[in-house]
């Protein structure tokens, strides 16, 4: 896909685009954009995840509170809806 004009992009697809009248300087990776006009990004007060936890030293409860580095957000748990153990040690 590279320099290859697209129709649409969905999640996970990497794409590149130039605006008018902004430096590159000024865009950084992770920034956000969309049509201020018409459904703008909003932020998101709380949502609902499948996380899947590798290894980990301790135990995970409600309250737990942990910045995920790969993705610069800080997640904090506040209710399980349902919990599964897996091991495969």
């Amino acid at each position: 896909m590279h320099n290859e004009a697209l129709t649409q992009a969905v999640l996970g697809d990497n794409i590149r685009f130039n605006l008018k009248g902004v430096s590159v300087k000024d865009i950084k990776r992770g920034f956000v954009c969309g049509d201020s006009k018409q459904d703008s990004p909003q932020e998101a007060v709380s949502f609902q995840a499948q996380v899947i936890v590798m290894q980990h030293p301790g135990q995970i409860q409600n309250g737990y509170t942990k910045v995920m580095a790969s993705i610069f957000i800080i997640l904090k748990i506040y209710d399980f809806f349902k919990k599964k153990f897996c091991s495969k040690r």
